[in-house]
């Protein structure tokens, strides 16, 4: 079914209510390649009938059904390499040297977990660093949080299985090794190891709603989503985000994203061949 440029207005106001997206004005193919199943099955006649059907909130999960048909889920294991090389080699280390055992626990976030690679790349770098540093006192003192606001996405997540297709995508060297290490396959599908699996948690969250409750986190992992907000929400986020993190704690975003233009209580660090972020002290 083809929108109306009226219909393509009021989706696109109403999608980013309700997760922050944007949409371009050519993008109406995108609504219409993404949103007509469920336009068949609400048997709605219109794109603006479905837009007061969604508006009303008559059709419990509805709404969460949109959020999941117009977030992009594109993930992989080790994305981009680098910025795990510089975590695994200067990051950990220098956590490794400054924690105590009486120390609180190092936190990280990965704010747009999609289904759970970036979350459980983390825990894999982790556990081989604990095991290749047996007197480590980052044992057990490393909290990993994972969110994201497509519940279909956080259900592979929680689950830790992932087809072969999901399992061909990052595990390159040197993160190769991680595959046979930290997976069993069972058929198709690879399952992660319970070790890893109890190392994530991962939650329903939205990334427009308050972020006290969340805490301080030593390390957000804020990727390649930022490119779908508006101007004024990119402003809004990044400030929540400062308020998040910890002295000395890291922000990493995708390599095309910077949070300069939008914040200046952020800095610039480069960590070997990758950029981070800091709190300006």
């Amino acid at each position: 079914m083809k929108i109306t440029s009226t219909d393509f207005d009021l989706m696109k106001t109403f999608i980013e209510e309700q997760c922050g997206i944007v949409l371009r004005d050519s993008q109406n193919y995108l609504l219409e390649s993404r949103l007509n199943g469920l336009l068949a099955q609400t048997r709605c006649n219109s794109f603006g009938d479905f837009y007061r059907l969604a508006k009303q909130n008559r059709i419990p999960g509805l709404r969460e059904k949109i959020i999941n048909a117009m977030t992009t889920n594109e993930t992989f294991w080790f994305r981009d390499s680098h910025p795990w090389l510089e975590f695994r080699d200067t990051i950990l280390p220098e956590w490794d040297a400054d924690h105590k055992p009486s120390s609180p626990q190092r936190r990280i976030w990965s704010a747009a977990a999609s289904m759970g690679q970036e979350a459980y790349s983390m825990a894999m770098l982790i556990d081989s660093h604990i095991k290749h540093h047996p007197d480590t006192a980052l044992k057990g003192k490393i909290e990993i949080l994972g969110t994201d606001i497509s519940t279909s996405a956080l259900f592979v997540a929680i689950s830790g299985n992932y087809d072969t297709l999901a399992m061909g995508r990052g595990f390159i060297p040197p993160f190769d090794q991680f595959r046979d290490t930290y997976f069993v396959q069972r058929n198709r599908v690879w399952e992660i190891s319970a070790d890893v699996k109890k190392m994530v948690n991962f939650h329903h969250f939205n990334l427009q709603d308050s972020f006290i409750t969340l805490g301080k986190f030593d390390l957000i992992c804020l990727r390649n989503v930022i490119i779908y907000f508006s101007n004024d929400f990119k402003q809004t986020l990044f400030d929540k985000i400062a308020n998040c993190l910890a002295p000395g704690g890291y922000l990493l975003l995708g390599s095309s994203e910077t949070p300069i233009r939008y914040t200046d209580r952020l800095k610039l660090r480069k960590v070997g061949q990758s950029i981070y972020y800091q709190l300006k002290e």
